[in-house]
């Protein structure tokens, strides 16, 4: 399939409000929307991006006609269903979800839409992370994590993939092949890594004893990177493998790291300001990936085809497309047969249980 190029460049500042030294005007928009708009609607949103860095935070524009056909149902003011599936990240925490977290960023797309192209009730969403998995659990449980028609579909595993983008490409394929063939967007937050004290070996994250200022040390800034030309970077395979099958299969991809980096880079931005730790962002980080989100969603990209006529949502109501073969071989065609078992539906599938029993450790019904 034709797959476009990804935009490297990653702007240097902040928004005039945030980081005042940039000088940059405060006449910002994402997606064609006022800046204070959205600081009146989502919380931590005290810093936002620039439009140079929502435009190099969309690493792959990709196809538009599903993103269309959302586009369409929001200017019908038709209510739009919403499914976010990923890790921690999505869930909103290391152990269990937290359904009513408000500072996620599916939670602040949800409110930004809700706001932009009210309908009665409101748009909908449903939060299908589940903290400490990957795509090697959410190929097999997918259905029972997101809306049964869901017209968009937000992927979050830049984090979670673990080395075997081949699971990934299995969930992007059997979500692609969804015979209502909803919107697809891939969330790519990033893995920061830090220079450990002492031996100045690079890690893959940070502790909080070091005695290291993550804010002002600038070797902490200059080990963040996008990976040399030709190589592979240790730390953001899993992320660039991502970006490979979105470009592979031309789904929209935004990027933290495409946003952000050069701003870490350049002392502009501090990870603190905006991470938990090396892979979790705070508010603020999730806000940058609402107003990517925000931005890809509402501002279609040049030289693409005309979105569907108003007035004939059936149009957009239609089997999806063949897709191309698998980057990953047949290692990375979707399963034809799956079973997902989980909680009470697990002992129909023990064959023997001699010495052990099922329980949930105290979790109690989710």
């Amino acid at each position: 399939m034709p797959a476009l190029h990804c935009l490297l460049v990653a702007a240097v500042g902040l928004d005039e409000a945030s980081q005042r030294s940039t000088g940059g005007s405060t006449k910002h928009t994402a997606g064609n929307v006022d800046i204070q708009l959205l600081r009146s609607l989502w919380p931590q949103s005290e810093s936002l991006l620039n439009a140079s860095q929502l435009d190099s935070g969309v690493e792959l524009a990709g196809a538009d006609d599903r993103l269309a056909c959302v586009r369409a149902a929001l200017t019908r003011r038709t209510p739009v269903s919403i499914g976010a599936i990923g890790g921690s990240i999505t869930a909103g925490s290391n152990y269990a979800v937290r359904s009513g977290a408000t500072h996620l960023y599916h939670h602040k797309l949800l409110a930004a839409l809700d706001a932009i192209h009210p309908v009665r009730n409101g748009h909908s969403l449903s939060n299908g992370g589940v903290p400490g998995t990957g795509p090697t659990y959410m190929e097999h449980c997918v259905h029972d994590h997101m809306p049964r028609r869901a017209d968009l579909l937000l992927v979050e595993y830049a984090v979670n993939t673990d080395r075997n983008p081949a699971s990934f490409e299995r969930l992007l394929r059997t979500l692609l092949l969804l015979p209502h063939a909803p919107a697809l967007v891939v969330v790519n937050a990033h893995r920061w890594r830090a220079v450990r004290p002492g031996d100045g070996r690079t890690d893959k994250c940070w502790n909080s004893k070091w005695p290291v200022d993550m804010a002002a040390n600038a070797t902490q800034r200059a080990a963040q990177s996008w990976g040399s030309a030709g190589q592979r970077d240790e730390i953001n395979s899993d992320e660039d493998a991502i970006a490979d099958l979105c470009r592979h299969y031309n789904v929209p991809l935004v990027s933290m790291r495409g946003a952000l980096l050069g701003a870490v880079r350049s002392g502009a931005l501090s990870i603190p300001a905006f991470m938990r730790d090396c892979k979790h962002p705070a508010g603020e980080g999730h806000t940058y990936l609402a107003q990517l989100l925000l931005h890809r969603l509402l501002s279609p990209p040049a030289l693409t085809q005309a979105p569907p006529a108003r007035g004939h949502p059936h149009k957009c109501r239609r089997a999806p497309a063949a897709l191309a073969g698998p980057l990953h071989g047949e290692s990375g065609r979707e399963s034809a047969a799956s079973v997902c078992a989980r909680g009470s539906q697990l002992p129909r599938f023990v064959a023997s249980a001699q010495g052990f029993e099922l329980t949930d450790e105290g979790r109690g019904p989710s």
